[in-house]
């Protein structure tokens, strides 16, 4: 699936959202599991943890997800 997913970023696909999550470590990492878990879209890459300048507490980490196509189905 995730070669899937590269062919569609490599193909410049405008559906994916490249996002700088900051804040304490562990929230960062349960925000994570919650865009892994989420079915409306793929997780293409994520960066590991970087230190941020003025805060020894606070950690910032990049991420790029990929919105999942869904057929529309119409109501009758």
């Amino acid at each position: 699936m995730k070669d899937e997913v590269l062919k569609v970023r490599l193909q410049g696909s405008p559906e994916i959202l490249k996002i700088r999550l900051q804040g304490l470590p562990s929230t960062i990492k349960w925000f994570l599991k919650v865009l892994e878990k989420d079915t409306r879209f793929d997780m293409v890459d994520t960066s590991s943890m970087y230190q941020i300048k003025t805060s020894n507490k606070y950690k910032r980490c990049y991420t790029n997800i990929i919105r999942k196509q869904t057929s529309t189905v119409s109501k009758k």
